[in-house]
């Protein structure tokens, strides 16, 4: 966890990281048919897309005794917008939240 910790950390040292995390805190109220919660999925990508690296360190950080799972259950359990978040997301090519993951379109 230690690890972890330290790599949100230095996630918040990146403008486009940081922006996704006060980003969120402004539509957790939101309903999942808020109109604006599409324009919000793509800003979200945006920023992805901009701190790509700093998003797959976690990934490279070493193996955590965390599970994604459970994580990512926390989330759609604690927002109301998760499930249609996630489902936009995914529309514009990125799968997951704890271990978001570009989705190679040759495969779909």
């Amino acid at each position: 966890m230690a690890t972890l910790m330290a790599l949100k950390h230095a996630q918040f040292d990146t403008p486009a990281v940081k922006a996704i995390y006060l980003d969120l805190v402004q539509v957790a109220d939101w309903e999942a048919d808020d109109p604006r919660l599409p324009a919000f999925a793509d800003r979200f990508v945006s920023l992805i897309e901009e701190s790509a690296k700093d998003w797959q360190d976690y990934d490279s950080a070493g193996e955590f005794a965390l599970d994604d799972d459970l994580l990512d259950a926390a989330f759609l359990n604690a927002l109301p917008i998760a499930a249609r978040l996630l489902e936009l997301l995914e529309e514009r090519g990125w799968t997951g939240w704890t271990r978001l993951e570009r989705i190679d379109r040759a495969t779909r």
